[in-house]
């Protein structure tokens, strides 16, 4: 039940069709994209012609190289003819054209550095949820393991996003929280423990009796380990106190998950201090 995307770009902008392809695996989707996925042994003509036609989304990358290539407009002729869902994304002043020219493209900004990136990454993600909000369930479901779930942030935003699309079947939820608890960018997540808690007590008669046992147990353990200011499983500390203390916990301690924790208490610390205080909220009041 995967979201199969076929990606149609010119040779040229290679390296930015496969950070498409890269982030879209990431969120479950099974991507094609030619010149890398097509096998030697193969005739590769027949070879796109067929992906295409197996294909749920068809994404051409608009740049000035696009209507370059001789095959492009191939490649989009045939999606048509197919009915293919198609997604133009354009990072110039190029539009679609010919077979694609009734549908209007997203304009991608290919000069941000990497964290904003993400957002005009997230912006594909969205357009797409839209049109296949069942099937991205089961994508998003499916890719909870590693190595695409492999660090606090895509944990946190997968989850997010999982819990707009309730109600969860038995089967989905008890593959949540398999998942989950196999997976420590999850259930070692401080932002997702009180999630997981939630959708327990929300599915506590559909989840495996087993299962949800083991969880529960999971998350009293780090909860105790907390309140002692103990060590998390994963060999980070169990914060407590608020974000400033929480931040000064982790002097000492590196990694990813660490550097995401702290920017995240930043951002909490410095959201705070703009907060107008309550007396002077009141002074400016009288």
């Amino acid at each position: 039940m995967s979201i199969k995307v076929f990606i149609s770009h010119n040779h040229k902008d290679y390296e930015f069709a496969k950070e498409i392809k890269s982030f879209l695996e990431n969120w479950g989707f099974d991507v094609f994209l030619a010149h890398k996925d097509i096998k030697p042994s193969k005739e590769w003509v027949e070879v796109i012609h067929q992906e295409i036609k197996n294909c749920d989304i068809f994404i051409p990358i608009l740049t000035e190289h696009f209507y370059e290539s001789e095959w492009t407009d191939q490649e989009s002729g045939i999606a048509f003819t197919h009915n293919k869902k198609i997604y133009s994304i354009r990072t110039c002043e190029t539009t679609p054209r010919g077979f694609i020219n009734k549908w209007q493209a997203l304009y991608f900004n290919n000069s941000l550095k990497e964290k904003q990136r993400r957002k005009e990454l997230m912006k594909i993600f969205d357009m797409i949820e839209l049109d296949f909000t069942d099937k991205i369930k089961h994508a998003l479901i499916s890719s909870l393991e590693r190595p695409y779930t492999s660090t606090f942030r895509d944990a946190s935003n997968k989850i997010a996003m999982l819990t707009r699309m309730k109600p969860f079947t038995k089967q989905e939820i008890n593959i949540i929280m398999k998942k989950s608890f196999e997976n420590d960018q999850i259930y070692d997540n401080r932002f997702l423990k009180s999630i997981l808690r939630e959708l327990i007590e929300e599915y506590k008669k559909e989840i495996e009796p087993d299962l949800r046992d083991k969880i529960v147990n999971m998350l009293e353990r780090d909860r105790v380990r907390e309140m002692l200011g103990g060590k998390s499983l994963w060999g980070g500390p169990s914060l407590y106190g608020d974000a400033k203390q929480k931040l000064e916990q982790l002097e000492g301690y590196g990694g990813e998950g660490i550097e995401e924790m702290r920017e995240e208490l930043r951002k909490e610390i410095e959201k705070e201090e703009k907060k107008p205080s309550l007396v002077r909220g009141l002074r400016d009041g009288l």
